[in-house]
């Protein structure tokens, strides 16, 4: 098994295309995972513009870039399958991470829509959406905003969140959270008034990263 590695910047218009080009010039894509992702802690008009409008570049229209250029392909052999990590940031608005949410919510209903529009094409669209993962993710929008560190409690391995996927992908389930606690957040926050809820999550996250300034 051989493996090819492509560096590119997705938050450049056409890359995620060209990234498909160069991928199915090597053989037929059976597969397509579109993971990359980023965001950004603290208050919208506290972060710069350019980021946040990088973050949606990557998380919304690189992801659909991707998927638009090999779905075309997949549809002509009939089969293949796409992977779409939303997250479950996005079944409600999170203040201080304003624009990640809006972003994952787009993915998720965008991903959702797609595996209707896909069904009985041979062609399964499949939505993970993970809680809190243990990666550099956090690492990385700490260089653009606030640092934000959750705990080892709260957090999921990477490798347990593709164990999640990999089984959602062999019963071809068009949604999957990363953990039973996760259903049952998204499960509650739908339950709940909308206005409670974008209170209590922005409380809760001004908390967390008020703690964190503590510690530094």
């Amino acid at each position: 098994m051989s493996v090819e590695v492509v560096d590119a910047d997705l938050t450049r218009e056409g890359s995620a295309a060209e990234v498909a080009r160069l991928a199915a010039a090597l053989g037929p894509i059976d597969l397509l995972v579109n993971n990359a992702g980023s965001t950004a802690f603290g208050a919208f008009a506290d972060l710069p513009l350019d980021a946040q409008l990088a973050l949606v570049r990557l998380n919304v229209l690189a992801l659909v870039e991707l998927t638009g250029s090999v779905l075309p392909a997949m549809r002509a052999r009939g089969r293949g399958t796409i992977l779409n990590v939303a997250s479950t940031s996005g079944f409600q608005p999170l203040a201080y991470t304003a624009v990640y949410a809006a972003t994952k919510a787009f993915v998720l209903h965008f991903s959702e829509a797609l595996a209707v529009e896909q069904r009985g094409s041979g062609i399964d669209v499949v939505t993970l959406c993970p809680g809190i993962t243990d990666t550099e993710f956090f690492v990385a929008a700490s260089r653009v905003g606030e640092t934000f560190r959750p705990s080892g409690a709260l957090a999921m391995s990477a490798s347990r969140v593709a164990d999640y996927a990999m089984r959602a992908l062999d019963r071809r389930r068009a949604l999957v959270f990363a953990g039973a606690h996760n259903w049952l957040t998204t499960f509650l926050v739908r339950l709940a008034p909308r206005s409670w809820v974008r209170s209590l999550a922005g409380t809760v996250f001004r908390w967390m990263l008020s703690r964190q300034r503590a510690r530094r």
